[in-house]
């Protein structure tokens, strides 16, 4: 069996197999590897073994595909709960039949699929436009995720721009604009947070890379209208720790004075 797959789909094979299959082709020509069970499990495998030790726990993004009747079938109730527990990103896709609203369809399947109801969907008519909003939205995932782990981990000393001057500040200026970089991010507040990550770039020279590559992210959370993530936050948060414990070693200080 093929492996490495990044997305899981999961269907109801009455009403969504037809649905799926398109989905997986549309994926594959957009270089994606999608795990469809009636295509990637073979006659004899232990199916429930594959789905739930080997590939749900390796997947990256779960997508449920919901088609009339999907909430009546035990195994895409449980694959969604276990890609729940797991903590996978999950990106429910709502067949919406002329005459009904979504908010309907969600409050009337919460209880097969907790928490669905809470979830920003992907609304849906024909394949086409399937196809095209699941792409879209793990484009827009994907450009999210590089942040994390690819950070540049360069040790290399950057020496600060401008007078040494600038950079004599007590250690409660810095502990304040690290406080309100957190408040910024967690308040989704991009624009301002571009600035006090500058001012706290002021602070480093070993890390001022990793800081111009967050600020060159939020850029694109900017441009593509997306809210910060929680890993961004996470990252940034490491970051930041790094440049207090930085500024406030002696060899810091040494680098500073020796301008």
């Amino acid at each position: 069996m093929e492996k490495d797959f990044e997305i899981f789909l999961s269907y109801y094979t009455r009403t969504g197999l037809d649905y799926a299959e398109e989905l997986k082709k549309a994926l594959r020509d957009n270089g994606w590897k999608a795990f469809l069970a009636h295509h990637n499990i073979l006659p004899g495998e232990h199916w429930k073994d594959i789905i739930f030790n080997y590939v749900l726990p390796h997947i990256k993004y779960f997508i449920l595909l919901y088609t009339p009747g999907a909430e009546t079938r035990k195994w895409t109730r449980e694959e969604y709960k276990y890609a729940k527990r797991l903590g996978k990103t999950i990106i429910a896709c709502v067949y919406m039949p002329v005459g009904e609203s979504v908010g309907d369809i969600l409050t009337r399947i919460e209880p097969a699929f907790p928490g669905i109801s809470e979830k920003q969907v992907i609304e849906w008519r024909d394949k086409s436009e399937l196809n095209s909003k699941v792409i879209l939205t793990l484009e827009r995932y994907q450009k999210r995720r590089l942040v994390i782990g690819h950070l540049p981990q360069t040790r290399d000393v950057i020496q600060p721009k401008g007078n040494s001057q600038n950079y004599h500040v007590d250690h409660q200026d810095i502990t304040l604009l690290v406080e309100m970089a957190i408040l910024e991010a967690k308040s989704n507040k991009k624009v301002e947070l571009i600035k006090t990550l500058e001012r706290l770039s002021l602070y480093t020279t070993i890390h001022r890379t990793k800081m111009e590559t967050l600020i060159d992210y939020l850029n694109i959370y900017i441009k593509e209208d997306l809210p910060i993530s929680p890993e961004f936050i996470k990252e940034m948060e490491i970051v930041l720790h790094e440049i207090v414990l930085e500024w406030k070693s002696s060899d810091f200080q040494k680098r500073l004075g020796d301008e």
